[in-house]
């Protein structure tokens, strides 16, 4: 499996939770936190991802997350029950 394929299975594991790339680099045992981070710009164009500040639910903190949405619908699913959308 890929690094890209990773990614998105820790994601689709942990929904419809959060996570940041850190604890997505830690928990995945990535070298340097870039490739998660580089992953996860690729899946946020994606259906089914949403990546915006929200807090991680592995490091508590307000933080860039992402998780999986309901593609046809996010606002319905309860996602921002879990990640706290900032105007910026």
């Amino acid at each position: 499996m890929n690094v890209k394929e990773c990614v998105a299975e820790k994601i689709l594991e942990i929904s419809p939770q959060a996570i940041c790339d850190d604890c997505l680099a830690n928990t995945l045992g990535l070298s340097v936190r870039q490739h998660a981070n580089h992953k996860t710009k690729e899946l946020q164009n994606e259906p089914g991802y949403r990546r915006a500040k929200g807090t991680c639910f592995s490091y508590g903190n307000l933080k860039l997350v992402i998780t999986r949405v309901d593609s046809t619908n996010s606002r319905s699913n309860g996602i921002y029950n879990h990640v706290a959308y900032s105007e910026s």
